[in-house]
């Protein structure tokens, strides 16, 4: 299941189950006070409030000096990169001015490119290893709650105008927003 909720900073949710059968409060006439109280345990798996994503979207030519993306969560946030060739892109990590540089992308490829230690950190529609392909590189800093990844660094070199990034961050919060 999952539970929505409306604040004034915008909409959040968080995923739950029933964790044993709902019990019904009978201390009272229900008739009489116009409805019927619950008590419901759920269990929530995953106990993060997330929120719409946070999306950053970029073609090749367009300025990125001032642009960022927020992390609207009060925990790290782990881009995820999807980016169409041709060309090489630097990519900005989380913190500083370092940047992840990925392999000549060909024309027509799409990669998806996850910053989180995962299983499926860098995948390719044209070849079966990119991960492998990026070398040594990899994103080591996520970015903090309520801070913004500065897009300064990010370029392409050999790209044209079908080179493309879009990078997003899925939100999460201890508490409502």
């Amino acid at each position: 299941y999952r539970l929505h909720v409306n604040w004034s900073r915008g909409t959040g949710w968080v995923d739950f189950r029933l964790a044993d059968q709902p019990k019904v409060s009978t201390e009272f006439d229900p008739t009489f006070e116009g409805f019927q109280p619950y008590l419901v345990p759920v269990i929530c798996g995953r106990p993060w409030w997330y929120g719409p994503e946070d999306v950053f979207e970029w073609v090749n030519g367009k300025p990125v000096e001032g642009r960022k993306l927020r992390n609207s969560g009060d925990q790290k946030g782990e881009p995820e990169w999807t980016i169409q060739g041709p060309g090489v892109f630097q990519i900005p990590d989380g913190q500083g001015d370092t940047v992840v540089t990925t392999p000549n992308l060909y024309p027509g490829e799409i990669a998806r490119i996850h910053t989180a230690r995962s299983k499926y950190i860098a995948k390719s529609n044209m070849r079966p290893n990119l991960y492998r392909d990026m070398g040594i590189q990899r994103f080591r800093y996520p970015v903090p709650g309520r801070k913004s990844l500065d897009m300064s660094k990010l370029r392409v070199i050999g790209g044209n105008e079908y080179s493309s990034a879009v990078c997003t961050i899925n939100p999460k919060s201890r508490r409502p927003w």
